[in-house]
């Protein structure tokens, strides 16, 4: 019997960069998955063409799309429902 150690694989994320499996419910309890990035973007409703980006903090992210333009409405989802970031947003 010969002992030897089986080379492990990569996980995924290793292999491409950060990206990762991610879970959510939806609104009907329906659980989705999927693998890729998360990505916090500031898009002009208007045009759709992203205004700016930041993987970090949404209040840094409010500062630089108020710097740049005449942003009257910040719409997020549930995910950034917390104090810092409706301060950010009322002190533009």
């Amino acid at each position: 019997m010969h002992a030897y150690e089986k080379k492990q694989p990569k996980r995924k994320s290793e292999q491409t960069g950060n990206a990762n499996w991610g879970a959510k419910y939806d609104s009907f309890g329906n659980k989705i998955t999927w693998f890729g990035y998360k990505l916090h973007l500031a898009v002009d409703t208007k045009s759709e063409l992203p205004l700016a980006n930041d993987g970090e903090k949404a209040p840094d992210l409010i500062e630089q799309v108020a710097t740049r333009t005449n942003t009257r409405f910040f719409i997020l989802d549930a995910g950034y429902d917390q104090m810092k970031v409706y301060e950010a947003a009322q002190n533009v």
